[in-house]
């Protein structure tokens, strides 16, 4: 579908402490496609090269895309603090202007053809009725799923210089 911005929500999710840390979860779906998809989507979204693996993908894509708006607005951020907006001589700095406009017209250029998807009710329905939960409670069903193997004490005594 093209979502490279859900696509890094997913991620970024998968990635957050509280589900990191389910060591044992996470060897069982290594055997499985799923898990090597991941890791696959996981590295075409690497921050590595300045998303080089995204920006080749983006450039690949045909029809509509929402593209992961994070490295658009790093892009625009990048170049307008990174350049002035006049020369030493007092002129405006144009390609300063037109690399701006080249980071805008990335992101519309997928704005112009819209998605053909039919809403499907029962998905709407789940996504507007889950609770989301926060940060703490994440954490606390984490926990609760895979006990931590370390204990406190165990930890703080490896660091007898605090």
């Amino acid at each position: 579908m093209g979502n490279f911005n859900t696509m890094m929500a997913i991620i970024g999710a998968m990635n957050t402490s509280s589900i990191h840390r389910l060591g044992q979860t996470r060897e069982l779906l290594q055997s499985k496609e799923a898990w090597a998809t991941f890791k696959e989507l996981e590295h075409l979204m690497s921050s590595e090269r300045s998303f080089f693996e995204y920006r080749q993908a983006l450039k690949a894509q045909k029809g509509p895309c929402i593209p992961y708006l994070g490295v658009h607005l790093g892009d625009l951020l990048s170049i307008s603090e990174g350049n002035r907006d006049y020369r030493q001589d007092g002129t405006i700095h144009w390609q300063k202007f037109c690399l701006l406009a080249d980071v805008i017209s990335t992101v519309m250029q997928f704005q112009s053809e819209p998605y053909m998807i039919q809403p499907d009710p029962f998905i709407s329905r789940v996504i507007t009725d889950t609770h989301v939960l926060d940060d703490e409670e994440l954490y606390t069903k984490s926990v609760g799923t895979e006990p931590s193997k370390l204990h406190h004490s165990k930890s703080i005594s490896k660091f007898t210089f605090f």
